[in-house]
């Protein structure tokens, strides 16, 4: 008997690890989305009359970034190292790249770079635990190892920036999901979290929130997600985390409302388009309404990863069965399956459709 013991607790932690991919899935946008500050040069250091300057091409290549334009600024932080190839800040810039193109070696490659010229540099450990973030959630069987790396360069970064509070952040993400093997634990997370409300109001709100999910205690969730949405009533992350919150807890009546607040904070907000369809689909107010996002979510160029546009082709199938449009669900259906023939949800639907509707 003592030989199944042993491979019972020798896979657990791996099993128990896969747990950790959707926090990771969720942490790596995000980071992403933080970095775009590479380096202190702003708009006003660039002079047109002025000859070709590292700061005026960091200037720009940060402005391409906040655009989302990453293949520009690719470009320019290649520009930058032909003129001064040890620069890091455009090191890593090309890091940040590598994360917004979901390439974890890239943002690797030019984080280590970076941290070779600027050992001590936070934010570059930060992009590197990124990085190794991408590559814990592709999963395998070095996932693991990938996840502790993660935690290393993000305890690397808070040594060298104790006041790095996205850094704390994706420890207590890592302490909440990761096993207790690997350096995780409620107590370490719940520990965390009161270190990032001493450093910033906001998201120690935010991380009460989630721990207060990961514990199902779902009324301590939403009043301290109702709470980081009042610190800053102008802030669209705080209400959008609100109203994802209610949407996971099939309460779309209420993300109605906040979705709406995210589009008016932030109109550029695709993601925001495609949940406030999502809410509309779920409540049954206004299906013309999630039949309209849903179909610009789909249209956009410039759209996220996540959420995967063969899922947006799966929901509008759902709006026009609904509408009792039968055929055009069936080709949407069929559109999705065709982008992802592993969407789940996608191809049940098209087998129920077949059946209900021959």
């Amino acid at each position: 008997m003592k030989n199944p013991v042993r491979r019972t607790r020798t896979a657990a932690p791996a099993r128990r690890w896969k747990r950790t991919r959707h926090a990771l899935t969720t942490l790596t946008v995000l980071l992403a989305a933080m970095a775009a500050f590479v380096g202190q040069a702003s708009a006003a250091d660039e002079q047109v009359t002025e000859p070709v300057s590292v700061d005026s091409l960091l200037a720009r290549a940060n402005r391409a970034l906040e655009d989302g334009d990453a293949a520009s600024a690719e470009v320019l932080f290649s520009e930058i190292l032909s003129l001064e190839s040890g620069e890091h800040r455009a090191l890593c810039g090309l890091a940040i790249v590598g994360l917004i193109e979901d390439d974890p070696d890239k943002a690797i490659k030019y984080a280590r770079k970076a941290i070779k010229k600027d050992k001590k540099n936070s934010r570059y450990h930060f992009m590197l635990a990124s990085g190794y973030g991408m590559k814990a959630n592709r999963g395998g069987l070095r996932a693991m190892f990938y996840g502790g790396k993660f935690k290393q360069e993000c305890e690397l970064a808070v040594k060298y920036d104790p006041e790095n509070v996205d850094a704390h952040m994706a420890l207590l993400y890592f302490c909440l999901y990761a096993p207790s093997v690997a350096g995780g634990g409620m107590d370490k997370a719940k520990e965390k979290a009161g270190t990032i409300a001493s450093l910033d109001v906001y998201h120690g709100h935010i991380a009460h929130a989630v721990i207060a999910k990961r514990e199902d205690d779902f009324e301590t969730a939403e009043s301290s997600y109702l709470a980081a949405a009042a610190v800053d009533s102008q802030n669209a992350e705080g209400w959008s985390l609100l109203g994802t919150f209610y949407l996971d807890r099939e309460r779309p009546h209420d993300a109605v409302p906040v979705f709406e607040r995210v589009r008016e904070l932030a109109p550029d907000d695709l993601v925001a388009v495609y949940q406030l369809a999502r809410a509309h689909y779920g409540w049954g107010d206004d299906l013309a309404a999630a039949e309209e996002g849903f179909k610009a979510y789909i249209a956009a160029e410039d759209r996220p990863k996540e959420p995967e546009v063969a899922s947006a082709h799966w929901r509008l199938a759902l709006v026009y069965e609904r509408q009792g449009r039968y055929e055009e669900a069936m080709a949407e259906l069929d559109e999705a399956i065709s982008l992802n023939p592993e969407h789940v949800m996608a191809v049940e639907s098209k087998e129920r459709l077949d059946v209900e509707h021959p």
